[in-house]
């Protein structure tokens, strides 16, 4: 999602933006098209037997290459993990401009920009001898890519309640570890009867069914693949989710979080914001059951202090949001490059 967030910015500044997606089952080329974005799409299954074809990125530049060859394009965005600078050369053959989004720092990159918007208390050091020279980088969550309506929630600057009369509950997309269940059963062991408990899932949530009829017999409201989250996220004087992409949406809303390690590469970034006191880290998905999520709960439900002093310090992360990072980026591609 955090690409169409950017591509709706482009779009605002009248930047006509195409996207190249692998065709796969359970993606969400459909929500790019519902935006009435331009989308290419590469086939990535086994025409046999309906398999995915595990493509290596040379292979994978060269589909690229041949779908876009005819077209002109000043920016190529690229947000995947597998690829690296290897891909992004064969690319710079036909479009002089790469921006990199990532926050592994696990391989090179050929790139004009790079953009990585988790937290690191040594982030000057993070892509040590990863970059081009001339790199621009953006680098941190004050670089963090929101849907505006974050931004206009964030200047009503809410100072959330003494007494918590609303959680919300979101693990990410999928949760296939099914937190949001333990979650439901960690509320059936404490006392939640005068507070609100939203619960959002998303399109491809294993679970939905089961989550949508715990949600209705204990009367708790239940969202599905929302476009309203600022609002929900707002509203909430408690939060409980993942360590992704989510926790930046939670930051600059200033909303307390009980926040669990759903991927590896969340570790880092979780343990960091637990030390500068911007999360309440519960642990890592594996090791968690619902009552270790019913204890937390209580405690912060317990605690005013403590979420006041969470909010505050994940207030202090967010800062630029994302119509920054556009105009800046085309700013940059206007002056010549060094």
């Amino acid at each position: 999602m955090r690409c169409i967030t950017l591509a709706k910015s482009f779009r605002v500044q009248n930047i006509d933006v195409t996207f190249i997606c692998m065709k796969l089952p359970g993606n969400i080329n459909n929500v790019i098209e519902q935006y009435n974005f331009s989308l290419l799409e590469i086939d990535a299954l086994n025409p046999k037997d309906g398999s995915y074809k595990n493509i290596h990125e040379i292979e994978d530049a060269h589909n690229t290459i041949n779908l876009i060859k005819d077209m002109e394009f000043d920016l190529l965005i690229v947000d995947q993990y597998e690829l690296s600078h290897i891909w992004e050369k064969k690319l710079q053959n036909i479009i002089k401009h790469i921006m990199v989004i990532d926050d592994l720092a696990d391989r090179k990159h050929a790139c004009s920009f790079l953009l990585d918007q988790n937290y690191n208390s040594n982030f000057e050091k993070k892509y040590e001898g990863l970059l081009p020279k001339n790199c621009i980088k953006f680098i941190g969550p004050r670089y963090a890519i929101l849907d505006e309506s974050f931004q206009r929630f964030q200047k009503l600057n809410k100072k959330h309640n003494a007494i918590v009369k609303n959680i919300l509950v979101f693990f990410g997309s999928y949760d296939t570890s099914g937190e949001t269940l333990k979650v439901l059963e960690a509320f059936s062991k404490i006392n939640i009867d005068k507070i609100d408990i939203h619960v959002v899932v998303g399109a491809n949530n294993p679970n939905k069914k089961r989550v949508k009829n715990i949600c209705y017999d204990k009367n708790y409201d239940y969202h599905c693949q929302v476009n309203n989250m600022a609002e929900l996220i707002f509203n909430a004087d408690l939060a409980i989710g993942a360590s992704g992409a989510s926790t930046w949406e939670r930051c600059i809303l200033g909303v307390p979080t009980i926040t669990t390690i759903v991927a590896d590469n969340q570790i880092d970034v979780a343990h960091e914001l637990d030390n500068i006191k911007a999360i309440c880290l519960l642990g890592e998905k594996d090791d968690l059951a619902s009552k270790d999520y019913a204890q937390m709960i209580q405690k912060l439900i317990l605690n005013s202090s403590q979420r006041e002093q969470i909010s505050l310090n994940a207030r202090k992360i967010v800062s630029f949001g994302t119509d920054f990072i556009t105009k800046e980026i085309l700013k940059r591609l206007s002056e010549p490059f060094k």
